[in-house]
């Protein structure tokens, strides 16, 4: 009921600021030039150009506009069509009415994009809470299957890594809250984005994955992948978790003694590369039933260059919050294919050595994959980061270990607010050139970059005192706070 509750309030929230915001704020809001909440790529305005293309009989892909993916395409066409009959018309109808001048052949567009985002944030937030569950019984395993050989080397101090089942029920409410409630999540709603689709779509491929569902966590990858081409990274962790389950709690409340701790919880599995070699099948599977879906369905390959070609080539210089459209605004021409592929390499490249580094918790892997991504994709937004904030909850027992909040905290806080200023200085207010909201746009990076690397440290510290133990004088306690 409490888990309801919180649905029922975010949805309440979503709805009621985007009835009863003014309108000129709501309109600075769901302004197409809001960088920093929209992309060429979660655009509804874009998406309403390809389905109007699609009405009259042309391809969606004919221009330079349109850039979502066929089955996207069509998924929206479907639900608008439901919503232009029945009692859900009418109402839809009325609400359109009160709260906005749009055109009556668009509105079913909006309100089925209004609609699809919302079940998208509910049911990303209910995969992440169920990845966090599972998350910290990981940080438990790997305490467990270090400590085989060297029971002694930490027997004073066990309890302190030992994880119960309260702490995997906390830590999926805090990251079920933190993603309903995320300013940012609930900004890209106002504004119409599809970035939270993409969310849910990796929220559900890391869920499935937890759940050793192959074919599931395959499917959901693929189709992340076919939005928006960097998911596709995620193959990884995924096969980790698939391969190698976390370890079961069995205990209730806080253990009494470090023996305890460990008689409550069953080792990991070792990795099975049966498991790996089913979730290799059902993603090439997958990648070609969809790939065949979208072909039959505008019956072209126009979607290829459409989508994936403007990721790689980056052919859409507006500013947002990423690194690549200044650089690119800054080189030759003809140098721009030789670094646009350096650039969209430098993504992949960091995969092998993490998934080798930290193959023994599959979902902070996914967490340092995804905020990677975050930084270095062609198109980012806010909503990207709103997905990074929420894993972040994922992970409570490697807080104590953290070094840079205080500095990463801060960073973000004021590249956030002076980023639209900045912005606003440019490009209103002349007073300013792209010198200013880039250095907030490297500003935000490094933050970023710095707050995936602090959790990973901080992962690696903690593994250390697990194995060699902590040191604790005569009489002693040692609180991890």
């Amino acid at each position: 009921m409490q888990i309801a509750s919180w649905i029922a309030a975010a949805v309440a929230l979503r709805l009621g600021l985007l009835m009863l915001l003014p309108s000129p704020l709501l309109s600075y809001i769901q302004d197409p030039q809001r960088y920093e909440l929209v992309t060429p790529l979660t655009s509804h305005r874009r998406l309403l150009e390809g389905l109007h293309l699609m009405e009259q009989g042309a391809s969606p892909y004919s221009g330079d506009l349109v850039h979502h993916a066929p089955l996207v395409l069509s998924l929206v066409q479907s639900v608008s069509k439901q919503l232009k009959v029945g009692p859900v018309a009418q109402v839809s109808a009325a609400i359109t009415a009160t709260a906005t001048s749009m055109a009556p052949e668009t509105q079913h567009v909006r309100w089925a994009v209004i609609l699809l985002t919302l079940v998208s944030d509910v049911l990303a937030g209910l995969a992440l809470a169920g990845v966090a569950r599972y998350s910290v019984r990981w940080l438990d395993g790997s305490r467990l299957k270090n400590n085989q050989n060297k029971p002694e080397a930490s027997a004073a101090t066990s309890s302190l890594f030992a994880v119960t089942e309260k702490d995997a029920d906390d830590a999926a409410q805090t990251t079920l809250l933190v993603w309903l409630f995320n300013p940012f999540s609930i900004l890209c709603f106002l504004a119409h984005s599809t970035a939270s689709w993409d969310a849910f779509l990796i929220a559900s491929a890391l869920y499935f994955a937890v759940k050793q569902h192959s074919a599931l966590a395959a499917l959901f990858c693929v189709l992340a992948g076919y939005s928006s081409l960097y998911p596709i990274a995620l193959v990884a962790p995924l096969a980790l978790a698939i391969a190698s389950h976390p370890p079961v709690l069995q205990l209730h409340s806080a253990p009494s003694s470090a023996l305890a701790a460990v008689n409550s919880v069953q080792a990991p599995s070792d990795v099975s590369t049966w498991r790996v070699v089913v979730f290799g099948f059902w993603v090439v599977a997958w990648t070609l039933v969809v790939a065949l879906a979208s072909y039959l369905y505008i019956d072209s390959w126009d979607f290829v260059d459409a989508v994936f070609g403007f990721i790689i080539q980056v052919p859409d210089l507006t500013p947002n919050i990423g690194l690549m459209w200044y650089f690119f605004t800054e080189i030759f021409m003809h140098f721009r294919p030789f670094f646009a592929w350096v650039f969209q390499l430098h993504v992949f490249i960091y995969v092998f050595p993490l998934s080798v580094q930290f193959r023994r918790h599959p979902p902070l892997l996914a967490f340092a994959i995804v905020t990677i991504i975050t930084v270095f994709k062609s198109y980012p937004s806010m909503g990207d980061l709103a997905l990074v904030f929420s894993m972040l909850c994922m992970f409570p027992q490697l807080n104590p270990y953290l070094r840079f909040r205080f500095v990463v905290g801060g960073i973000l806080t004021f590249t956030t607010i002076l980023g639209p200023v900045f912005f606003h200085q440019w490009l209103v207010g002349s007073n300013g050139n792209a010198n200013f909201p880039y250095g907030v746009t490297l500003a935000h990076a490094f933050a970023v970059t710095a707050l995936a690397l602090d959790y990973c440290l901080a992962y690696l510290r903690r593994e250390y005192d697990i194995i060699h133990g902590i040191a604790v004088p005569d009489g002693a306690t040692v609180v991890m706070q």
